[in-house]
């Protein structure tokens, strides 16, 4: 089968990446899985400062550029996209009958947030593609409602770690990291780094200020986190506690550094957002803070400094689950399944 595959970054260069050791497979959305299958993948053209994207890539019709690019191609049997910004004009084309090509696409986030003309095409989306996959039930429970009643509900597919790029799991280090930048509430944590005596490590996106020597902050002035990913990987490896201080949003943040951390077998604190599926207090790999909440984050990173046995042994049921669960295989099986159970 052939495949175009979209979605908001450069993929043929993240392949290269992946392919060097420098990034780990899972960034690839299941597009190596289906090379091994046999089916042929063209990557969609990105390029997120082309002119028609300069005003509009997180518009309404989404990645002009991308959609430009799909509507040129021939030959392909399906249209993947990894996000549904990627094929937001696709959608509204096939819902109008402009366009017959099958559409798969991945919703991260759920549907219905956005207000005026973006919510009028995260309807069209939905409604215009063929196959709707969901990170979470939460994502899934919303796309449902732009559905018939009689349709199913929307699979979730169960995106995981690249194990093999993190390596076999290493002795917890001395320091509390916290890397990333979308929805970030680092202010919080910082107050409680202020109050306690270990080292952190906070890795950003936007200038912080350090509240103390304690405390070491990088970030990347032009928007992005400093540190190639097998740099960040490094960064875990020194680390005792990853910490994932989230604003409260709605939409789905956190998960990837969720992942880097379960995959190092470190414990994790983190924010609660509705678009997590996996519990790591059920899971027994760290706990939930309610958003805001300085005490509690103070609290939980005493108790696994206290309790080094506790620490590893939420560090150890972490990694035991991605390898058992949650893991870039399990996500490639998902999707193989779907696409070769295609109408």
């Amino acid at each position: 089968m052939n495949i175009l595959f979209a979605h908001n970054y450069n993929m043929p260069h993240a392949w290269e990446l992946a392919e060097q050791g420098e990034l780990p497979w899972h960034h690839l959305w299941g597009s190596r899985a289906l090379v091994e299958a046999g089916h042929h993948i063209m990557f969609a053209k990105f390029d997120g400062k082309g002119f028609l994207n300069r005003f509009n890539r997180s518009g309404p019709l989404g990645d002009l550029v991308q959609q430009k690019y799909i509507l040129r191609q021939n030959g392909f049997d399906v249209i993947y996209a990894g996000i549904p910004d990627a094929t937001r004009l696709i959608a509204l084309l096939k819902r109008i009958g402009c366009m017959k090509t099958r559409c798969i696409t991945l919703f991260h986030h759920p549907v219905g947030l956005a207000t005026g003309a973006k919510r009028w095409t995260e309807s069209s989306t939905v409604k215009g593609c063929d196959v709707h996959l969901c990170l979470s039930r939460r994502v899934s429970e919303s796309v449902k409602l732009f559905l018939s009643p009689a349709s199913p509900n929307p699979p979730i597919l169960t995106w995981g770690p690249d194990l093999a790029f993190y390596g076999p799991p290493s002795p917890l280090g001395d320091t509390v990291l916290s890397a990333g930048k979308t929805g970030r509430d680092f202010n919080t944590l910082l107050r409680a780094a202020s109050e306690l005596p270990y080292s952190f490590e906070i890795l950003s996106d936007a200038p912080l200020v350090s509240p103390g020597s304690n405390v070491q902050i990088q970030w990347g002035p032009d928007g992005t986190v400093p540190f190639s990913h097998r740099e960040v990987r490094e960064c875990y490896r020194k680390s005792r506690i990853v910490a994932i201080p989230l604003q409260p949003w709605e939409s789905l943040v956190g998960l990837t550094g969720l992942l880097d951390a379960l995959a190092m077998g470190r414990p994790v604190l983190c924010t609660r957002n509705p678009c997590i599926d996996v519990d790591i207090e059920e899971i027994g790999c760290g706990f939930w803070l309610d958003p805001f909440d300085v005490k509690a984050w103070r609290e939980k990173i005493q108790q696994l400094y206290r309790e080094p046995s506790l620490a590893e042994e939420m560090g150890a049921k972490g990694r035991a689950f991605c390898e058992e669960k949650l893991n870039l295989q399990t996500f490639e099986r998902q999707l193989l399944h779907v696409i070769e159970n295609l109408d």
